[in-house]
């Protein structure tokens, strides 16, 4: 259990983003990017392993007893995130067809950030005049898109997913997108994902299904 007065906390970060430009490194038919951010602290008054029933869910009225015999400190801490996205370019089919595909994974402090769960695994079909259709893993527009202006520029708005806000990663999705149209002077973007999870139950089979539109005209 640790306090949450915090005394100083300094973060250092090292991504893709530069200077408002983001770069890539392209090979053949593919292109890299990605981000690493590390981050120290100092926190005072801090206890650790002091709960009173260890492990106790923070919803819990007794999950802040404290133990007999713990005392309170200053300590360092430091934490890690790395991630990286492997994607290849368009290949046009012909026809005004198009094809691509992205794999990506994070790290946390070294290991896989969430075991089991891969943040993009998908491949994407697109035509101009009828859309775009994305099948796999990928994350939630609730989770990777906040308000604007949208977080980096490698499409994660971090200070809205880091949060835990919104739905999360989606293991087993389809996303279906309008092809854009101009409405008004501007542009309209609509689309809907349905997942079905990776979830072994057989009573009850888990269903997501998310609608999202994007209205851009003018400078946003």
């Amino acid at each position: 259990m640790k306090s949450r007065n915090i005394k100083m906390l300094a973060a250092c970060s090292v991504l893709s983003v530069a200077g408002g430009q983001a770069y890539a490194l392209d090979v053949g038919p593919f292109t890299l990017n990605g981000f690493v951010k590390q981050e120290f602290s100092r926190t005072s008054n801090i206890c650790n392993d002091c709960q009173a029933e260890a492990g106790e869910d923070r919803q819990r009225p007794w999950a802040d007893a404290i133990a007999p015999g713990k005392t309170y400190g200053t300590d360092d801490g430091s934490s890690s995130l790395f991630q990286f996205y492997l994607g290849t370019k368009e290949f046009d089919l012909g026809r005004g067809w198009r094809v691509k595909g992205l794999y990506s994974q994070r790290w946390r402090d070294g290991k896989v950030d969430i075991p089991g769960i891969e943040y993009e695994k998908n491949m994407t079909v697109s035509h101009e005049d009828y859309g775009s259709l994305q099948i796999g893993a990928f994350p939630a527009r609730g989770w990777s898109v906040a308000d604007y202006p949208y977080g980096t520029q490698i499409g994660i708005a971090d200070a809205w997913g880091a949060s835990g806000s919104g739905y999360g990663l989606l293991a087993n999705a389809v996303r279906y997108a309008m092809p854009l149209r101009e409405v008004a002077g501007g542009n309209l973007h609509m689309e809907v994902t349905v997942d079905k999870g990776d979830s072994p139950s057989t009573a009850h089979k888990p269903l997501f299904v998310e609608l999202y539109g994007q209205y851009v005209k003018g400078p946003w």
